[in-house]
């Protein structure tokens, strides 16, 4: 009975230890559920507020470099470049004066970190740093977007170079090419580029000597390089407008993220950089948007560029999150604007045209915008089809043009200011331009006719020909408007007119 009562005690005694350690575990299991929960919860808030203060320290970097652009335009008026170029941290706020001229307010009288927003945000950039020179010109095209369809770019080196080396690549997605027979002769239509082929790039080089920005003095060249994967690679600049098929790589990986890189596309323009030169270069993507880089060369070598962009390096911070950022701001960022007005619809303006001398001819002044402006086109004489053309170009005043021509003549004792400055002058003479573009070989004849009476035929009836015509003068007001009518015959019988407007000067007295 005993050994019975013994045996029954023993399983109470591991009935009653079972569930105690049934206790335990499970508090230990709430336990490590409890505080994973917590960590968990604890490290989404840090990370929360990590990613909160990241981006505050990333707009205050951003700011910097807002500020920065003032300064550009600062210095350029005012002369501070020597602390606008500071390389060293702060960079280019760390004399008081410029902090004074740009009303920044510091951190604390014993920091040079310029506070951005709030103070109790402790938001602020503490190094900004600005360099005109650069070993290359980065950035981003895209012809649909009407703040980034163009880049305009001063070519000076810091020493001398003989060449320009232009790179672009797909802005993302990955690129195809197509064959060099698909876009030998002809540019595709726009529906019938490939969404994965890369943008064409239309380049313009202008140059004119150093000091001599006259309108004679400038010259310009146009080039089309056009990508596939058979071409060439380099092109000398010369005489004529090109068109060039490009050979491009898709084994290369440089563009927007990785500037250093190989682009898909490259082309070194040679025999630019001539030594008593001022050179520049005009970018344009077309059908695509392009990630795009701009080299200079001396040879092999590759030559820094200078005033072509700026490079700034700003670093914002909040707390103790820091944030890096450097961008790449070009002449139309901070100096020069691409345009002065920007529309992605159309643009309705009044406008006046000065006549000669002080002559103001008003041309309205209601601006409706439900009417399209169609420029004067060939083809409105004969018939057929419109394929000729008949243009007027510029008109001048002789006087001005071409002190050789012959002028006004006596003009009833004043002359053209060589009497006694008490009578206008009896007659003025214009040179009148024909401005239609039609092969000579095509032309077969014309009539000019002039509404004072004149009647030219057959002579001066191609592009670019001109002749002397004197108008009579009557006694001003009122001005006296004279029609110029131009009508081309081609050897096809195709026939086009235009008539132009010419306007009696506004001599008040002789010699005006």
């Amino acid at each position: 009975m005993k050994a019975i009562m013994r045996e029954m005690g023993n399983r109470k005694t591991e009935n009653g230890f079972v569930s105690i350690l049934t206790v335990l575990m499970f508090m230990i299991l709430t336990t490590i559920v409890t505080v994973s929960f917590v960590t968990l919860t604890l490290g989404e808030q840090r990370q929360t507020l990590n990613d909160d203060l990241a981006k505050g320290a990333y707009d205050a970097a951003q700011a910097g470099i807002e500020d920065a652009k003032r300064a550009i335009r600062h210095c350029r008026n005012t002369g501070c470049e020597t602390a606008l170029y500071n390389q060293s941290c702060p960079g280019f706020f760390e004399t008081n004066q410029m902090k004074t001229d740009l009303g920044l307010t510091t951190v604390s009288p014993t920091t040079n970190a310029i506070r951005v927003g709030e103070p109790s945000a402790n938001q602020r950039y503490t190094c900004v740093t600005v360099s005109n020179v650069i070993n290359k010109f980065w950035g981003e095209l895209d012809p649909n977007s009407a703040a980034s369809q163009t880049v305009f770019l001063p070519l000076k080196g810091e020493t001398p170079f003989n060449s320009v080396k232009i790179s672009w690549s797909m802005r993302s997605g990955t690129a195809a090419l197509p064959s060099a027979a698909q876009v030998q002769t002809t540019n595709p239509s726009l529906p019938n580029w490939n969404a994965n082929w890369p943008a064409a790039m239309r380049t313009m080089i202008l140059s004119h000597p150093t000091g001599n920005v006259s309108e004679s003095s400038v010259t310009s060249r146009s080039t089309f390089f056009v990508p596939a994967s058979g071409g060439v690679n380099n092109y000398g600049h010369g005489s004529t407008n090109a068109r060039i098929v490009t050979r491009c790589n898709t084994a290369n990986q440089g563009g927007a993220e990785n500037v250093d890189g190989d682009y898909l596309c490259q082309m070194t323009i040679t025999g630019v950089g001539i030594t008593g030169q001022d050179w520049y270069l005009q970018l344009a993507p077309y059908y695509q948007a392009a990630a795009f880089k701009v080299e200079l060369f001396n040879n092999s070598t590759r030559v820094n560029m200078v005033d072509a962009g700026y490079l700034v390096d700003s670093t914002g911070a909040v707390s103790d999150v820091y944030r890096r950022v450097q961008v790449m701001l070009g002449p139309d960022d901070v100096v020069s604007p691409s345009s002065s007005i920007q529309s992605g619809e159309k643009l309705c303006k009044n406008f006046r045209v000065t006549g000669f001398f002080n002559t103001v001819l008003s041309l309205g002044e209601n601006c409706d915008p439900t009417v399209s402006v169609t420029p004067p086109v060939g083809g409105g004489g004969g018939g057929g089809g419109g394929s000729a053309q008949a243009l007027l170009g510029g008109y001048c005043s002789i006087n001005v043009c071409n002190p050789g021509d012959d002028d006004d003549g006596p003009g009833g004792g004043g002359g053209n200011g060589n009497g006694n400055g008490n009578a206008p002058p009896t007659n003025y003479t214009q040179r009148i331009f024909n401005a239609s573009n039609n092969p000579s070989s095509e032309v077969a004849g014309c009539r000019w006719a002039i509404s004072d009476g004149t009647v030219i035929n057959n002579q001066y009836c191609n592009f670019n020909d001109s002749f002397l015509h004197t108008f009579p003068t009557t006694p001003y007001p009122p001005r006296v408007r004279y029609d110029v009518t131009l009508t081309v015959t081609l050897r096809s019988g195709e026939q086009a007119t235009y008539t132009g407007a010419f306007y009696e000067p506004n001599y008040t007295s002789a010699g005006n």
